[in-house]
């Protein structure tokens, strides 16, 4: 597929709905990235600090037991200030955090999604990673 992540890219996939978390992981593992599954933002944290947190994305359902997706972003950006984070959700509007998804930037993809979109979702962000990589190494 064109313009796809590749280049062993480290994505931390948090997703606590079997299917889409199969599903997506091998999408992203189909495509060179290196994934690292979790189901619930807690799961995601024990993964990152072990790796010494070296993900360029975090791909977050936005709705998760116990800690949303926003929260867990938030958690992220204060560990790593450049990983990019995209949000997945199956609601299309109505719920209380999306103002904060508004406010902090997050990109949200909707369930389902398709592999183009996922793809292109990370490309982008992957570009914003790149970025602030550069900034912060300045």
């Amino acid at each position: 597929m064109a313009g796809t992540p590749g280049n062993d890219e480290r994505i931390l996939l948090v997703e606590d709905e079997d299917a889409i978390h199969k599903g997506t992981s091998r999408l992203l593992t189909s495509n060179g990235c290196l994934v690292f599954a979790a189901a619930s933002a807690e799961e995601a944290l024990s993964i990152f600090d072990p790796e010494d947190g070296s993900f360029q994305l975090a791909f977050s359902d936005a709705v998760l037991p116990a800690k949303s997706g926003v929260e867990l972003g938030g958690q992220l950006l204060v560990l790593k200030p450049e990983i990019g984070t995209v949000l997945s959700s199956g609601y299309a509007g109505g719920k209380s955090q999306w103002s904060e998804i508004g406010e902090k930037g997050y990109p949200v993809i909707y369930k389902p999604y398709t592999a183009e979109k996922a793809l292109h979702s990370i490309k982008e962000n992957r570009r914003n990673y790149m970025s602030a990589r550069r900034k912060a190494s300045s």
